[in-house]
């Protein structure tokens, strides 16, 4: 594994995790009563703290390799950190709330045999 495909690993998995948390919190606001705008921002509003708390505590943690002596963990270290918090920041405060106002009701689709399924 290359230096800078670490990074990309651990952001990819942080954002799995943390999607399902923020559209659970925003599919319970558009669903009850309220139209899709005030769900994004209750949604943020409520899931916010949680991110930026769990994106502080990994980048503070990732930081500490910066202090060793080998390169590599001083690079990992310094690139993991900035890639978790460029992820809390731009992606889960800027950029998810645009695009799901954007599509408005299109982020509550789902194909027949899916709903169907849940129920």
């Amino acid at each position: 594994m290359r230096c800078w495909e670490a990074p990309i690993e651990v952001l990819k998995a942080r954002a799995w995790q943390h999607s399902d948390e923020i559209a659970q919190r925003l599919h319970d606001g558009a669903t009850g009563p309220g139209d899709t705008v005030s769900a994004v921002g209750e949604g943020i509003r409520r899931s916010a703290p949680l991110i930026t708390a769990a994106a502080g505590i990994l980048a503070l943690s990732f930081l500490s390799y910066a202090t060793g002596g080998v390169v590599f963990l001083k690079e990992l270290g310094i690139g993991t950190a900035l890639t978790i918090l460029v992820d809390a920041t731009l992606i889960r405060v800027v950029l998810l709330p645009v695009t799901m106002r954007l599509a408005g009701r299109a982020n509550w689709w789902a194909p027949r045999e899916r709903c169907a399924a849940s129920g």
